[in-house]
């Protein structure tokens, strides 16, 4: 399934699982962490570059509250026959309140 956290941020491949509740809704369920924002190519190389030294102290840069103040929706594509969009508002409270 691939996800978007708009309208800023790029899509990303997540696993899932299909469901159905009892009452028939169907759901998709994620495997697995999501960030709002998927790694980028040079993250990824500066990860396995470090690992590939043999340095394990790498640490990936964190979210900003501003990336996630950013973020007013979340597109769904390839998990069901219609893509769809959750209109959410401003993730940057829900967030902080984690």
């Amino acid at each position: 399934m691939r996800l978007r956290f708009g309208p800023a941020e790029a899509e990303q491949e997540v696993q899932f699982y299909p469901g159905t509740l009892a009452n028939k809704t169907p759901t998709l369920i994620i495997r697995g962490a999501v960030r709002v924002a998927p790694r980028s190519p040079e993250e990824i190389a500066a990860y396995e570059a470090s690992v590939k030294a043999t340095r394990f102290d790498f640490e990936w840069p964190d979210i900003t509250p501003e990336q996630e103040a950013a973020v007013t929706f979340i597109e769904v594509k390839r998990a069901v026959r219609q893509p769809f969009i959750l209109e959410t508002g401003s993730l940057g409270a829900p967030l902080a309140a984690l």
